[in-house]
């Protein structure tokens, strides 16, 4: 038999230090995308979903404080 590691749950400080960074990132790849070339299609689509995973990801921390 082998043995499963179980994620242990972030404490509240780690948890707004995690938000924080993911926020960091969000407005990174806001920003990216606000310099993309209209006509720069495939840019636009992987940057909008990298915000939106971020996003996501956000709000999940968030509704673990």
């Amino acid at each position: 038999m082998t043995a499963t590691s179980v994620a242990q749950p972030l404490a509240p400080d780690q948890t707004v230090r995690k938000i924080a960074r993911l926020e960091a990132r969000l407005e990174e790849a806001r920003q990216a995308l606000e310099e993309c070339h209209p006509d720069d299609h495939f840019w636009i689509a992987e940057y909008t979903a990298i915000l939106d995973d971020l996003e996501g990801r956000i709000a999940q921390y968030r509704r673990l404080i």
